[in-house]
């Protein structure tokens, strides 16, 4: 009796811990379509964001797949040390160049939900490099 009692309780929890599949189609066709003079500044794009967007999901999905379409992964400095840079600098270094290494992901996600009213802030760290 105790097993069958895990196994239906397993069964129905598996359905409410498995991840859903969720369909941003809607949030990913609006975004992708962002005008250019949208893009100049992250107060611009949170503005477009706030324009479209309501739910606070949609928000962060559509800060999430601009920078992850627009910003490039800056190979080249990838190694480089910006620890002392402030957060401000990455966002608009990034802004400019279009292209970071984490920390400018993380600062311009970071900036970008605080002005759309996302309650969101960075967590520095350390990576594990070379075997150190």
């Amino acid at each position: 009796m105790k097993l069958l009692l895990f196994i239906i309780s397993f069964c129905t929890l598996g359905g409410i811990v498995a991840q859903s599949q969720e369909d941003h189609s809607t949030v990913d066709s609006i975004i992708y379509t962002i005008p250019e003079e949208w893009t100049n500044s992250t107060a611009e794009l949170a503005e477009f964001i706030n324009t479209e967007f309501r739910e606070e999901s949609d928000k962060a999905r559509a800060i999430y797949v601009w920078i992850a379409t627009n910003i490039e992964y800056d190979v080249a400095n990838m190694f480089a040390l910006n620890s002392y840079e402030a957060e401000i600098e990455l966002v608009e270094e990034a802004m400019k160049t279009r292209k970071g290494i984490c920390g400018h992901f993380a600062e311009m996600f970071n900036n970008i939900a605080n002005q759309v009213g996302l309650q969101s802030y960075s967590v520095t760290g350390y990576t594990k490099q070379a075997g150190r």
